[in-house]
């Protein structure tokens, strides 16, 4: 017979085990601050939550014959219930679908077990409530975990933990891509602008930086996504991918013209890679021309970037963060003209 003891020191290890690769795979996945929360209440919550439900985990497994299930349970519902609050506003039809299903399962479980159970000699009431809560507790933390992998599948596989919808555009002089794709660019307009939903704003985004590529004239595409970027990031350029990543708060709550500005800003970032490959790829005695200067400036940087949170006076005094905060303030105001011109025609 297998000591008692150990059987709960092998639970307590296992639970610590799971707990500890959930923890890193949520929190580098999927966590984010809640809404009208700092990042650190938002911490602090998800800390609490996790710790509350963990317990209680636990005990309830070390209860119930040292199942493992049984902790995992509570503490799959623990990250349902921060991931519901976190993401209502992006997912919100995700999750009510998600919920309905584990509902209708968890009724239609509780009508069969009723009616198996009214036919028995045991007609209590307290053994069905106690068996269908388990049941139902267990269905809907394998929905919410269900959930949780599919909405952080892409950030597996991915930079971006949404992306912009697939667009074909057809490249042409930018002036006639703008006009041509003006009623897409008025969404820009705050009152439109707040009124859409993540997807939608991040395509219209898409159309811009399909639009300023053609203007800078790189030669790879660009892709637009939103993900949960580290405090205080309101977005990065990859250049590995050519995708640039929006945060998630940032696109959901920013005004149309921040969120447009943080766009160009990364969109840049990609010109100033192609200028310093153009700059390295250049013979020695064409190197010295004046319209490589700055491409060295790029390269020389890019090869010994400054990131802000380890050093933020030599980040933003950086030659590629200056020229990109300008080429991005300019951008944005160049399509609010536009949109002002056109946008009567489009209302």
């Amino acid at each position: 017979m297998k000591d008692d003891r150990t059987t709960r020191l092998e639970l307590i290890t296992d639970c610590a085990l799971y707990g500890g690769a959930s923890l890193v795979w949520y929190g580098n996945i999927l966590f984010r601050r809640l809404p009208n929360a700092t990042y650190g209440e938002s911490q602090a919550i998800y800390w609490a939550a996790l710790a509350v439900f963990g317990a209680v985990g636990l005990a309830a497994a070390l209860k119930r014959e040292c199942r493992l299930w049984v902790f995992l349970r509570w503490l799959i519902l623990a990250y349902a219930i921060y991931t519901v609050c976190a993401y209502a506003q992006t997912y919100g039809r995700i999750l009510v679908a998600a919920a309905v299903i584990c509902l209708a399962v968890s009724c239609a479980y509780g009508l069969w077990l009723r009616l198996r159970m009214a036919g028995g000699r045991r007609r209590r009431r307290h053994p069905y409530i106690r068996r269908w809560l388990s049941a139902s507790s267990s269905v809907f933390a394998v929905g919410a975990l269900a959930v949780m992998v599919l909405l952080g599948t892409s950030r597996i596989f991915g930079d971006n933990l949404i992306r912009a919808s697939e667009q074909k555009m057809e490249v042409g002089d930018v002036a006639g891509m703008m006009e041509s794709s003006a009623d897409t660019l008025v969404r820009l307009k705050e009152e439109t602008w707040r009124g859409l939903s993540t997807v939608e704003k991040l395509n219209v985004l898409q159309t811009v930086a399909s639009i300023q590529a053609v203007q800078l004239g790189l030669p790879n595409e660009i892709r637009v996504g939103a993900s949960n970027l580290e405090e205080h990031i309101l977005g990065n350029y990859s250049d590995d991918t050519y995708m640039i990543a929006i945060d998630l708060d940032h696109l959901e709550n920013g005004s149309a013209r921040d969120v447009l500005n943080t766009c160009f800003h990364e969109l840049y970032h990609s010109y100033e890679h192609r200028a310093a490959e153009a700059y390295r790829d250049a013979s020695t005695e064409l190197k010295t021309l004046v319209l490589y200067r700055r491409a060295a400036e790029y390269a020389w940087e890019l090869d010994c970037y400054e990131n802000a949170k380890e050093n933020p006076e030599r980040y933003i005094a950086q030659r590629c963060e200056v020229d990109s905060r300008a080429y991005a303030d300019g951008a944005a105001d160049e399509y609010f003209r536009f949109i002002d011109e056109y946008a009567p025609e489009y209302e």
